[in-house]
């Protein structure tokens, strides 16, 4: 019993100057712990996206822009239409449902922008159409654009690029980094997802 109760007995802390072993790493400059490896700062060309691609996603998105909104104000026609021909006479009433009419139209193009913008600026880099074709929106060193330079690429894109008989998208044809208008002004390429 004597034994039973010493092996199970707390036993005094031994005072010793010994310090525990100390593990050893590699140096540094070895390639072990703590390193990494040599950074080089000059970025990977970037593999820039072909116009035909570009075009093919432009009219991929198009048709899905078109698909959907064309939905939505189709059942938004017929919704306001019946709303007008019941008030006919009330001006009252046709004033309302024509304000309401431009607001929701006014919406539609709200959504509009916000589909490219938060696509683009988004983990994917790409709307539908993009994403279809294969090719991305980044910035100079290759990365995701953020939510402002998507608005301001976009916003250029409608509002410049796409007037004046296109020439903010012909301007890709003649420069060295395929940049049309809106990409020149917002500093972004369009590149091949994979390579």
């Amino acid at each position: 019993m004597d034994d039973l109760r010493s092996q199970y007995e707390p036993r005094a802390c031994q005072d010793s100057q010994e310090t525990p072993p100390q593990q050893s790493y590699p140096p540094p400059d070895q390639g072990g712990y703590g390193t990494q490896p040599p950074y080089d700062a000059t970025p990977a060309p970037l593999a820039l996206a072909g116009i035909g691609a570009r075009f093919l996603a432009l009219l991929v998105d198009g048709f899905i822009i078109t698909v959907v909104f064309g939905i939505l104000f189709g059942g938004l026609a017929i919704f306001l239409g019946v709303g007008l021909s019941a008030s006919q006479g009330n001006e009252g009433a046709e004033f309302l449902a024509v304000t309401m009419m431009y607001g929701l139209i006014g919406l539609l193009y709200l959504g509009m922008v916000l589909y490219y913008v938060l696509m683009e600026c988004s983990p994917l880099q790409a709307t539908l159409g993009k994403m279809m074709v294969g090719i991305q929106v980044v910035d100079g060193d290759g990365e995701r654009i953020s939510f402002l330079r998507s608005l301001g690429r976009n916003l250029m894109k409608i509002f410049i690029s796409g007037q004046f008989c296109f020439i903010g998208y012909i301007v890709a044809f003649f420069t060295e980094k395929k940049q049309s208008l809106h990409d020149l002004v917002a500093s972004t390429y369009v590149v091949n997802k994979h390579g």
